[in-house]
């Protein structure tokens, strides 16, 4: 599996595509955690948090946004990310994408900040 079609902001670097629900505690837990990933490694990864939310997805999205501060993207646009990751095994999933676009890294269910920094690294290791 690859991003291919993906938003040229998004090429070069390595990207994290995070899938969430606003209703979902463990997603709510690593909010945070991916904005940190981002706020501190921005300059060598993307970070993208895509809401699953079916009803008032939008809302739901604007809401998350301003709840915990994200400066990231974050897209309700699930069926775009579906079409190309397929369906996932769960909530919160996570996949990691190298600078070509190659799916290099998944994850389903709560990630820990260990997890973080091993992406954090990998993407540092790789400039």
């Amino acid at each position: 599996r690859n991003l291919d079609g993906a938003p040229a902001s998004l090429q070069g670097k390595v990207t994290v595509v995070a899938l969430f629900s606003v209703t979902c505690p463990f997603c709510m837990n690593e909010a945070p955690k991916l904005q940190k990933l981002y706020r501190d490694n921005r300059a060598v990864l993307n970070v993208v948090a895509v809401s699953v939310d079916r009803k008032d997805a939008q809302a739901g999205a604007r809401a998350w946004v301003r709840k915990y501060g994200l400066t990231h993207p974050v897209s309700t646009d699930f069926a775009a990310f579906e079409a190309a990751l397929g369906k996932p095994r769960g909530i919160p999933s996570l996949y990691v994408f190298d600078r070509t676009g190659r799916l290099v890294r998944s994850e389903v269910g709560e990630m820990l900040d260990e997890d973080f920094d091993d992406i954090a690294r990998y993407a540092k290791d790789l400039k």
